[in-house]
């Protein structure tokens, strides 16, 4: 959806916007579509342009649709959507991607997370303890797909923790 109003194509602000619209996520990302419409109609300006592109969830057609993007003149990029999506984009060069993953791990340096992760949330805890002038604390961590992002946020935090306990979400095992 482009604005076709008064504004000379130099004086716009172009942005790429990768989402799944086809695919089993399409309904998630025909929904990001509409609030970033409904973004642009409170911002009342006709100097944005938005560039939706198809990801289908799939990283190869991601790097395909973030290379036309790119090759149309565009150096901001809104999404991909989910963490598996970053695979390739470290080859998109000269291009910055606000992603919505909240995983921080071994993502490439052009991109940025736009949601909450494990660093800020351990800032959040961090914050709390010293404000409240918790001495001893413990961390429980789940043994799940993000317990490695958990384990090094904590490390990075430098929070200070009694004990660590490791846990099986499955309660059966």
């Amino acid at each position: 959806f482009i604005n076709n109003h008064s504004f000379s194509d130099e004086n716009k602000i172009r942005i790429g916007l990768l989402v799944p619209l086809s695919g089993e996520d399409a309904k998630l990302g025909k929904q990001i579509v509409k609030a970033t419409q409904l973004a642009l109609k409170d911002i009342n300006s006709d100097r944005i342009e938005i560039f939706p592109k198809d990801t289908r969830s799939d990283p190869n057609l991601t790097l395909r649709s973030a290379l036309e993007l790119k090759e149309s003149g565009i150096s901001l990029i809104i999404g991909p959507v989910f963490y598996k999506n970053l695979t390739y984009l470290d080859e998109v060069k000269d291009v910055t991607f606000l992603s919505f993953t909240n995983k921080t791990l071994d993502q490439p340096e052009n991109v940025i997370n736009t949601r909450v992760n494990s660093t800020s949330q351990l800032n959040t805890i961090k914050k709390f303890i010293k404000s409240n002038k918790i001495k001893d604390t413990i961390f429980l961590i789940p043994k799940f797909k993000y317990e490695t992002e958990i384990k090094k946020g904590l490390k990075e935090s430098k929070l200070k923790i009694s004990k660590i306990y490791e846990y099986d979400t499955e309660p059966t095992k």
